[in-house]
């Protein structure tokens, strides 16, 4: 019969956390400088204020480490829900950190670029926001990256020779879903100054301050021969991370600045 030990499942979680650098290699919470994360003395969702700059954890480092400790999403076999205990139990421990270190080994923060649905009116120092975080193809979740690697055939061969011809596509998309109703929309009304609006214009992003939790992750691959309409061969990937938002903020993204804390997400 396997045995299945507690302890390297806790390992194997910490070496999550390090990866995704919400914890040093030593077990110590990472230094905000060298982790390319921001600072703080609590959870960030609750003391904003301390935050001087919001960097964002890669998603494909995220799913990468997630994939390397075997976290993706499969039957849940005994060793599985001690996975999950274990992991419980380490966010317990690391929760009790003293105040003055940095408390953030349970959060991942996504940033969304936004580069539609922010409005200004100007007369009022008002920013409206509407803002979609999910796209056609994948409504019931926030897309966290999209990316398409090589070129489409469309009009310039056809179903036969597409292969031949190089047309080979692959859809890669990390998303991220809750538990119950999904909601996948900002919606809100700020007061910003003239000043703000002149260093944030065209840098808009959404962060999301996120936990992980059981099943972690979970993948799916889809593919398509080429045909008369689309003579491209395509391979779909679609990466879903599942867990809980916990907080929303808008931010400047090329200087990591916070603009507003007090966003939450609607469907």
């Amino acid at each position: 019969m396997r045995t299945f030990s507690t302890s390297k499942t806790v390992s194997a979680f910490a070496h999550i956390l390090c990866c995704s650098g919400l914890l040093a290699a030593s077990g110590a919470p990472a230094d905000a400088a060298s982790a390319g994360r921001f600072d703080a003395t609590s959870q960030p969702a609750v003391r904003a204020t301390s935050i001087h700059r919001v960097v964002g954890d890669d998603p494909v480092s995220v799913r990468n480490a997630l994939q390397a400790e075997g976290m993706d999403a499969g039957p849940r076999s005994l060793s599985d829900r001690f996975k999950d205990i274990a992991a419980i139990q380490l966010r317990r421990v690391l929760h009790d950190i003293p105040s003055t270190r940095p408390d953030l080994t349970h959060d991942f923060v996504f940033v969304v670029p936004v580069p539609y649905g922010i409005h200004y009116r100007r007369s009022q120092h008002e920013l409206i926001l509407d803002v979609s975080l999910s796209d056609d193809g994948h409504p019931d979740g926030i897309v966290l990256r999209k990316t398409v690697t090589g070129s489409s055939g469309r009009g310039l061969a056809i179903a036969p020779e597409a292969r031949a011809k190089g047309y080979v596509q692959t859809f890669d998309t990390i998303e991220i879903k809750t538990s119950g109703k999904q909601k996948t929309n900002v919606r809100g009304r700020l007061k910003v100054s003239p000043a703000e609006i002149s260093t944030s214009y065209g840098n808009w992003a959404i962060a999301l301050v996120c936990t992980l939790e059981p099943p972690y992750l979970s993948e799916r691959s889809e593919h398509e021969d080429p045909n008369d309409d689309e003579p491209t061969d395509i391979t779909t990937r679609v990466s879903t991370f599942h867990g809980d938002v916990r907080a929303v903020w808008l931010i400047n993204q090329k200087t990591g600045h916070i603009v507003s804390t007090g966003l939450h997400l609607d469907r």
